[in-house]
């Protein structure tokens, strides 16, 4: 629309076959807290409330129908009505029949599932029958062969719970495993994950085979119960057909994951005993035995106390793996990615096993993967040394490193303390902690932490943020450069935001704000959590192990949480596992930038945000 005060808030499909746009129609529609105060006290902000209107679009020459009577229709009319190309007309045809539960309607509702040419009109027979009580395994046989993939994949859905008392039913879904829709096939995979034997086994391997890169077939086939999935991983893990390269190992990642979280000893032996060493399970070696560590981690066990009371031959297995990880680990002629590997298997045995070598390994001689991978294998276990570990080199970190470091330190609480004792006795410089972190220390639950905290950083505090948005209005003033307002935006924002093609896409995508003016960039900069969409709102996650996580819900579902963190992969959380989870109420971007921005700097950074 070329009227700058269309606002646009809901489409519906009228009954006449035009569409109707609901249009709100305001000059303002920001939120008030959201609006600099100078600015707001020159708006209008109830502007444009009495001209809402709703607009109806219809295409050139329309003439209007003659206005629905489905209130008196007959059943009969009803069924009729289910042919009706507009779909207004079929939906409510279809929710009186289901309001009168009026049986006369089954046998013309078969009829037009047995011979309508409209997919659409069979998917709402189809609906409806099983709406009036009257839909059988004969009507459902039908839809699964009927030539619409749509049809074929509600029929799946509709027959997935009566799968546990028909034989029949459970084949005819099973052969839908290989429909030529992958749709079909995901409610395939659903149905098969309810069902606990090893023919649904079988069909859950082969769904896998056919899309497996496809992580939403992956995800249905994983949602069967834990010990369907232990099946489901012996059978992967041992079959030579399974599907190869990257997308088969995250396969067998993701499904070792689920076993070594269920932490079930028959199970844990079965999928171990199915990965026999040799050609066939070389490729997927790795992948297995992260996914189950990850997954006991989960549980709050390790490879040691799961596997202790193992068969002999179980645990002996277990423990060659673990010394020939911490043998190669300790070779410095071997490439680095290989090394790496071994580190992060190392993070699944006991802590006072690996240390000495994971120290070892933060040497600044050491390949900077290796060192990472150190760092992360040893934020990973919660012995109270591992902050003592960490902090011994500080000196010889690099400023990436350094950064790995400080998560690793902030991601228990128990760490806290010895970093903050780091720095009060002149080993860690303040300098060293960036704003991110500073703002995290100072935000921390604990309060003798937080008070340590504030007395160590409480000299670079710099006002409020009103007070420093008001220091900052020079920068609006001054040229700025846009070539080194990339390198600013590089170097300070590109590790949350994306904007013209650089960055990463944690909070929100800088494209969206191309169209605003630089005094409110400059608010948002300085002030981020003056507004927080809900979405981008950061949460502590602490786990009954004792862990500690702070970052984005970025994907929830009823077994897991992910967070997405900053500067480190995104973590799932099974919620077995969660003691609580809190929203701090603040924007996952810190405040504090103005310690790191002159104001020239930021006159750049705006001008690069809005050349």
């Amino acid at each position: 629309s070329t009227d700058l005060w269309f606002r646009p808030v809901n489409f519906v499909n009228a009954p006449d076959g035009t569409l109707h746009v609901v249009d709100m129609y305001r000059e303002t529609i920001e939120h008030p807290w959201s609006i600099p105060d100078d600015i707001r006290e020159k708006l209008d902000l109830l502007s444009g409330r009495e001209r809402g209107r709703i607009w109806r679009l219809a295409p050139p020459g329309f003439r209007a129908p003659n206005p629905p009577r489905l209130g008196g229709a007959s059943v009969a009319e009803l069924v009729t009505t289910l042919e009706n190309p507009n779909s207004w007309w079929r939906e409510t045809a279809q929710r009186l029949l289901f309001e009168r539960q009026d049986q006369a309607a089954v046998a013309p509702l078969r009829v037009i599932l047995e011979t309508s040419a409209r997919e659409l009109t069979r998917l709402h027979a189809l609906w409806t029958l099983d709406g009036l009580g009257a839909l059988r395994d004969a009507d459902l046989f039908r839809a699964f062969a009927d030539k619409s993939a749509g049809v074929r994949e509600n029929a799946v859905r509709l027959a997935a719970p009566r799968m546990p008392g028909s034989a029949e039913l459970r084949a005819a879904i099973f052969a839908l495993a290989r429909d030529p829709e992958i749709r079909v096939r995901y409610h395939v995979a659903f149905a098969a994950g309810g069902v606990s034997d090893g023919d649904a086994v079988a069909v859950a391997l082969d769904l896998l085979r056919q899309s497996p890169g496809d992580r939403w077939m992956r995800a249905a086939a994983l949602s069967a119960p834990p010990d369907q999935c232990a099946r489901l991983a012996e059978r992967v893990i041992s079959d030579r057909s399974r599907p190869g390269g990257e997308e088969g190992r995250e396969i067998v990642r993701q499904l070792a994951f689920v076993v070594g979280a269920q932490n079930q000893p028959a199970n844990l032996d079965a999928v171990l005993t199915a990965l026999t060493p040799g050609p066939d399970t070389a490729d997927v070696e790795h992948s297995f035995w992260s996914g189950l560590g990850d997954g006991l981690r989960q549980a709050g066990k390790n490879f040691r106390s799961a596997f202790r009371d193992a068969r002999p031959e179980v645990a002996q297995r277990v423990a060659k793996a673990l010394s020939g990880a911490l043998a190669m680990a300790r070779v410095p002629a071997l490439e680095a990615d290989v090394r790496v590997a071994a580190v992060r298997l190392l993070a699944y045995d006991d802590f006072l096993t690996v240390q000495p070598a994971l120290a070892a390994m933060l040497n600044a001689k050491e390949p900077p993967p290796v060192q990472s991978a150190a760092v992360k294998a040893l934020a990973t276990f919660a012995h109270l040394d591992v902050a003592k570990t960490l902090l011994a080199p500080w000196s010889g970190y690099t400023p990436a490193l350094r950064e790995e470091v400080l998560a690793a330190l902030l991601a228990r609480r128990e760490r806290i303390g010895p970093l903050l004792a780091a720095i009060e006795s002149g080993a860690v410089s303040p300098v060293h902690v960036s704003v991110a972190r500073r703002t995290q220390l100072l935000a921390s639950p604990d309060a003798p932490l937080k008070a340590r905290a504030g007395k160590i950083f409480g000299e670079s505090a710099t006002g409020t943020r009103a007070e420093v948005v008001a220091r900052y209005q020079s920068a609006l003033k001054l040229p700025g450069d846009t070539s080194r307002g990339g390198v600013i935006f590089d170097g300070t924002c590109a590790g949350c935001h994306r904007f013209a093609g650089r960055g990463i896409e944690i909070g929100p995508n800088l494209e969206t704000i191309r169209g605003w003016d630089k005094e409110k960039l400059l608010l948002h900069i300085l002030d981020p959590n003056r507004e927080v969409a809900p979405n981008y709102l950061a949460y502590v996650v602490e786990l009954k192990g004792g862990g500690t996580f702070s970052g984005m819900i970025a994907e929830e579902n009823a077994a897991s949480v992910t967070l997405k963190r900053i500067g480190a992969p995104d973590e799932i959380i099974l919620r077995q596992n969660i003691a609580r989870l809190t929203s701090s109420a603040l924007s996952l971007m810190p405040e504090g930038l103005e310690a790191v921005l002159l104001p020239q700097a930021m006159a750049d950074l705006l001008a690069f945000l809005n050349p």
